[in-house]
């Protein structure tokens, strides 16, 4: 009887609380460019101790089913492609085909950030070369105020850019890891008695964490010879 009670008396507090909504989602331009989003949260944390049900919800598309979902629908259009010309199945084509839309949006904001870096070095440049010459006084403040500038949107767009990029790795992570659990559940006895639970551990620890750390650093992979090459051409210009 009393633990009976006592259950209720969980039930009703559990239900008494429920998670704040997904504040990015309504988010406005604003408060989405200076993560003002987080602010509520930020302060309750330094009211007192977070709970788990302090945690906004997670929208539809960032829960573990709703991922694991697209991550599935995509391998299993690979497999169909792969059967229909008679090759064999590539996980990393349907890991790229369900999510580098995704990180396209994130390669806009590198590229902003890189453009940044190249065009505040450059008026550096220039700025360095007016304080030697008697140009005029507003050239040199513009020229100052153009490096600002430059400082600002540099340093907000490599703020953006790793804030998209670490939540997509999550995305992807959870996706595999997902998968990997859905995999596991549909395994035969004879395919269980070959797979050790150390190696499905180690799967989905250790080994889909590198696919995190791949989409931070894939786009360095593109945009860094890109700015190599523009450097070099501002140079020999």
């Amino acid at each position: 009887m009393v633990a009976k009670c006592n259950g209720h008396a969980a039930a009703e507090m559990s239900g008494a609380r429920t998670r704040p909504a997904d504040r990015l989602a309504s988010a406005s331009v604003w408060s989405r460019f200076t993560f003002d989003w987080v602010a509520p949260l930020v302060n309750l944390g330094n009211a007192r101790v977070l709970e788990d049900i302090d945690l906004p919800e997670a929208p539809t598309t960032e829960s573990s089913k709703g991922l694991h979902d697209h991550l599935e629908r995509a391998w299993h259009r690979e497999c169909t492609r792969a059967a229909a010309a008679g090759v064999g199945p590539s996980f990393s084509r349907a890991l790229t085909r369900a999510f580098l839309p995704t990180l396209a949006a994130s390669g806009i904001i590198a590229a902003v950030e890189s453009t940044g870096h190249i065009t505040q070095a450059v008026f550096l440049g220039q700025l360095v070369a007016q304080m030697e010459s008697d140009s005029p006084l507003w050239h040199r403040l513009t020229l100052a105020a153009v490096v600002s500038t430059c400082a600002i949107v540099v340093i907000s767009c490599h703020q953006h850019f790793f804030f998209h990029v670490w939540r997509l790795g999550l995305r992807v992570r959870v996706a595999v890891v997902g998968l990997i659990f859905s995999k596991s559940l549909r395994l035969d006895l004879d395919s269980l008695g070959r797979t050790s639970l150390g190696h499905i551990v180690n799967l989905a620890s250790s080994d889909v964490e590198k696919f995190q750390i791949l989409t931070v650093m894939l786009l360095f992979l593109i945009i860094a010879p890109l700015e190599a090459l523009a450097i070099l051409g501002l140079g020999l210009a």
